[in-house]
């Protein structure tokens, strides 16, 4: 049994894909190592991008990606979400 190639994915966006045999493989963000099949699937090419390079590269950039992902749902929910509602106090409290 010949051992299949498999290629990096970046999942940008958490879904299920469902193969012609009817299986079920569901991904969510982050990286992924899969068959060349299901890289070059056309809904895996709609909700992730084909890794460039073999290196840890995205693994050394992750804390970054993370903080960024955090700062724009923090910008989108106008604040500092939960670090907002433990510092909120009552308008009249002295």
């Amino acid at each position: 049994m010949a051992k299949e190639k498999l290629v990096t994915i970046h999942v940008h966006t958490p879904f299920t894909l469902t193969l012609g045999d009817q299986s079920k493989q569901e991904f969510g963000r982050g990286r992924h190592n899969v068959p060349e099949e299901v890289a070059s699937h056309w809904f895996t090419r709609a909700h992730a991008e084909l890794s460039e390079s073999g290196s840890n590269e995205t693994d050394d950039q992750q804390p970054v990606i993370d903080s960024l992902q955090a700062q724009i749902t923090s910008a989108r929910t106008g604040g500092n979400g939960a670090k907002d509602a433990k510092e909120s106090k009552p308008a009249n409290s002295k």
